[in-house]
C-alpha cells in the first residue's frame, strides 16, 4: 500500500516513522473511511499491520 501523502513530510521526518508505520496509518485511516462499506479482509490487513510494527 502506497502512502498518499496524507502526512506531511515534515512531521515524518520530525518523529522518525517508518514506513511500517506509515503504512499503518494509512491503513487505519482508510479502514475508518470506509466504515459505510465494511469489509473483513481491510479489518484483517489493519490488525495484521499493527501486530507486524509491534512485533519490529
Amino acid at each position: 500500500m502506497q502512502c498518499n501523502n496524507h502526512l506531511n513530510i515534515s512531521y515524518m521526518k520530525q518523529k522518525e516513522l517508518t514506513e511500517k508505520e506509515i503504512e499503518l496509518i494509512e491503513a487505519i485511516r482508510n479502514f475508518k473511511n470506509s466504515k459505510h462499506n465494511y469489509s473483513l479482509k481491510m479489518e484483517e490487513y489493519v490488525r495484521d499491520l499493527f501486530e507486524m510494527t509491534l512485533l519490529t
